[in-house]
């Protein structure tokens, strides 16, 4: 079991430059700014509430989601794109699809991480 705070994640198959976690957010969490420099991330929301936000890379605006409950959906985040997410009343599941860049070893999403400030 991986574990981020008091959130929980299970690695569920990995082959190559190919990872795939399953994520558990309670209500209420929060993480701050962040990037995953190493790899190229598509996430997969498919319970849950969460205000989402994503900042451009080139022209910085920020672009806000919220993503409630029965309504899966993909979300791209690029290696080093920086986000940042809280969860709402109910809790967060997410499969993340991760394909790590160049001769990087796959690792956890929770363990290739840089924060960042505004």
């Amino acid at each position: 079991m991986l574990k981020f705070r008091n959130s929980r994640g299970w690695k569920l198959f990995q082959f190559g430059s190919y990872r795939i976690e399953l994520w558990y957010f309670p209500s209420g969490f929060f993480i701050e700014r962040h990037a995953h420099p190493n790899e190229n991330i598509e996430v997969l929301y498919l319970f849950g509430d969460v205000f989402f936000h994503r900042e451009d890379s080139k022209d910085k605006n920020n672009y806000a989601e919220w993503l409630s409950t029965g309504f899966p959906r993909f979300l791209s985040l690029p290696a080093g794109y920086i986000h940042w997410f809280n969860v709402g009343k109910w809790p967060l599941i997410a499969i993340n699809f991760s394909r790590f860049i160049d001769t990087n070893i796959p690792i956890s999403a929770s363990e290739d991480i840089i924060f960042t400030k505004e």
